[in-house]
């Protein structure tokens, strides 16, 4: 996974690519650092892009997708938000979301 260090780069994203999925994760979150490995396990089990954005350090990007807990992942296909999860993670799913979208990429 790639990290997004400022709001530019995730508004590339969106330009650039048809799907790809955001981890929105916060420093002091155990839950975040647990489930982190896993998200990046499944997205390269499916090779989807992926990238993570530390929440704390781009406070623009946490605002402009209102996001006020962590960790959350988000699908995103044709630049819109596709699915979403926050604070608890269901990877069932998840990896459902994921073999949705893996053959439209």
């Amino acid at each position: 996974m790639f990290e997004i260090q400022d709001f530019e780069s995730y508004q590339k994203l969106l330009d650039e690519k048809q799907t790809f999925l955001l981890y929105g994760k916060q420093v002091n979150c155990s839950v975040c650092m647990a489930d982190f490995p896993k998200v990046e396990r499944l997205v390269r089990q499916y090779d989807f892009p992926a990238y993570f954005v530390d929440l704390e350090k781009v406070p623009m990007l946490k605002g402009q997708l209102s996001l006020f807990t962590a960790p959350v992942v988000i699908l995103f296909y044709s630049g819109k938000e596709f699915h979403c999860q926050a604070r608890m993670i269901d990877f069932k799913q998840l990896t459902q979301q994921l073999e949705r979208l893996s053959p439209v990429r």
